[in-house]
C-alpha cells in the first residue's frame, strides 16, 4: 500500500479543497469569465465527489489500493491539464440536473413550506407553554409572598405594645395595601393578557398561510 489512510486524507484535503480553493480566489482576482466557469465547475462536481466519498470510505476502504485511487480521481478532477471535473459535469452531472431539474425545485420548496409549517407549529408550542407555565410560576411565588407578608404583619401587631397601637395599625394597614396590590399585579387574567400582547395568540400570517398552498403540493404529488 504505497498511500495509507492516514497519508490519505491531508492529500486528499489539500487536492480537494485548499489547491481549488485559492485557485477560486485568483479567479475571482482575475476576473476570467472561463476561469469562473471551471471552477465553478469543479466544486459542482466535488460536491457530489465528497457525498459518495462518505459511503466509500466506509463500504470500499478494505479493497486494496482504494486511497490511491482515491487521490488519483481527486488529481484528475482537480488539474486544469486533465479537466476531469468538467468532463464529469458534462456527461453526467448536467443531463441529469436538467432532466430533474422542476422535480427537484417542486419537492424543495415543498419542504420548505412544510419546514415553515412545522416551525410555526413548533413556536406556537412553545409560547403556549410559556403561558401557562409562566402563570403557574407567578401563581407560585405570589403565594409564597402573600404568606410572608401576612406573617410578617402579624409578628409585628403581636409584638407592639399599646402605646404604639396606631402606628401598629397604619403598619398592619400599609402591610394589606401592598398584599392586596400584589394581588392585583400578579393576577393571572394579566399576565395572559400581556403575553398574548407580546406574542399574539394566533400563528404569524406567512405560516398560517402555507396551509392553503400545502394542499396544492399535496395535489401535486398525490398527481404524480
Amino acid at each position: 500500500m504505497l498511500v495509507g489512510e492516514l497519508l490519505a486524507r491531508p492529500v486528499c484535503h489539500f487536492l480537494g479543497y485548499l489547491y481549488p480553493a485559492y485557485q477560486s480566489y485568483k479567479a475571482v482576482k482575475a476576473n476570467d469569465p472561463s476561469l469562473h466557469t471551471q471552477w465553478l465547475t469543479f466544486w459542482i462536481v466535488n460536491t457530489y465527489f465528497s457525498f459518495a466519498e462518505t459511503f466509500g470510505d466506509t463500504l470500499l476502504s478494505w479493497l486494496p489500493f482504494y486511497y490511491e485511487a482515491k487521490v488519483a480521481v481527486l488529481i484528475w478532477l482537480v488539474a486544469p491539464q486533465f479537466k476531469g471535473a468538467t468532463k464529469i459535469y458534462e456527461r453526467v452531472v448536467d443531463p441529469y440536473l436538467h432532466r430533474y431539474e422542476k422535480d427537484i425545485d417542486a419537492n424543495l420548496d415543498h419542504v420548505k413550506r412544510r419546514s415553515a409549517r412545522e416551525l410555526g407549529n413548533l413556536s406556537r408550542l412553545g409560547i403556549e407553554h410559556l403561558r401557562s407555565h409562566s402563570a403557574e410560576f407567578l401563581r407560585l411565588g405570589q403565594s409564597v409572598l402573600l404568606k410572608q407578608l401576612a406573617t410578617e404583619a402579624a409578628q409585628r401587631d403581636e409584638g407592639v405594645g399599646q402605646t404604639n397601637a396606631a402606628t401598629s395599625s397604619s403598619s398592619v394597614s400599609a402591610t394589606r395595601a401592598t398584599i392586596v396590590r400584589l394581588d392585583s399585579d400578579l393576577d393571572e387574567n394579566k399576565i395572559v393578557d400581556e403575553l398574548d400582547a407580546d406574542f399574539g395568540p394566533d400563528l404569524p400570517d406567512s405560516v398560517s398561510s402555507d396551509e392553503n398552498v400545502d394542499e396544492k403540493d399535496d395535489d401535486y404529488f398525490d398527481s404524480d
